[in-house]
């Protein structure tokens, strides 16, 4: 019990340096006895539960139906040092009446301490319970032992063998986890192999197209190299310039050209013709005037 009580403390140590900073800042800061008498009032003031007035009928002594008001202003504020040297970091350990003093001040939770003792079994119990059901089947395996020397049978040899097993499971959650783990993986690989990524690009018409590196393509497109995949370049297009097509903007051009078989072929980005790798010149005033149609 003391050491639970002794948790309880460290518990209410640690409150009081979260709360030290807060609203009653000046009163824990620099505290003097006549400060702690102070708030102890205005708690009063403020309304205590019938846990906390408990708390304080007990540190002031003061008996139930009494007025507690008057017994705090009345208190010796000496009784308030041990709470200041807890407050000044100069004593950790204090009273019981005290530290549930303190624990209301800083208003702690769960309090006092019966409620954080309750919480501490509360939790003990929910571990109990977690690890409840292993040790209820391993009492059962001991009842099967006994009863299978007492009768001489061969349940002896397969309940001796049973717990091995048990320990050797996988629980559920794990396996359905690399279960999943295995279909993703499994997934990727048929991917790959059904639908492998494609890796290169080939002038079709007027655009490059996306176009897998090993697939063998017949007639006319089987002269037209393929090359490595630029993302930059799936968006060069062959182009027909007309009356409507803005060529300029700013006197910077917005189209560029290249003659292939005594014929103009236009297109929207600055590069090489991707037929025969000559380079594209700038649309100048002249050829727009010549060859934009009406």
């Amino acid at each position: 019990m003391r050491r639970i009580f002794d948790d309880y403390l460290k518990a209410v140590k640690l409150q009081f340096e979260q709360k030290k900073d807060g609203k009653y800042a000046s009163y824990f800061l620099m505290p003097s006895p006549a400060q702690l008498r102070e708030l102890c009032l205005i708690f009063f003031d403020n309304g205590l539960s019938n846990a906390d007035k408990k708390v304080f009928e007990i540190f002031f002594k003061s008996k139930e139906g009494e007025l507690l008001r008057r017994d705090i202003e009345q208190v010796d504020v000496d009784k308030f040092r041990p709470i200041v040297n807890f407050f000044k970091g100069k004593n950790e350990r204090t009273s019981s009446p005290s530290v549930e003093l303190i624990a209301v001040l800083l208003d702690f939770k769960p309090r006092p301490f019966h409620l954080f003792l309750k919480q501490d079994e509360k939790m003990l119990e929910e571990e109990i319970e977690k690890e409840s059901p292993a040790e209820e089947l391993d009492d059962v395996e001991i009842e099967k032992q006994k009863i299978s020397l007492k009768n001489d049978s061969p349940i002896l040899f397969t309940s001796v063998e049973e717990p091995a097993k048990r320990q050797m499971k996988i629980p559920r959650s794990i396996f359905f986890v690399l279960i999943a783990v295995s279909i993703i993986a499994v997934g990727y690989i048929a991917k790959d192999i059904c639908f492998p990524a494609k890796e290169c690009m080939q002038w079709q018409k007027d655009r490059y197209v996306e176009v897998d590196c090993q697939n063998e393509t017949q007639g006319f497109l089987m002269a037209i190299e393929k090359k490595p995949l630029q993302k930059e370049l799936l968006g060069f297009r062959k182009i027909e310039v007309t009356s409507a097509t803005k060529l300029f903007e700013y006197d910077k051009p917005l189209v560029w050209y290249c003659k292939q078989n005594n014929k103009v072929e236009f297109f929207n980005q600055p590069g090489v013709h991707p037929v025969t790798g000559k380079a594209l010149k700038p649309i100048t005033y002249y050829m727009a005037k010549a060859h934009s149609k009406k």
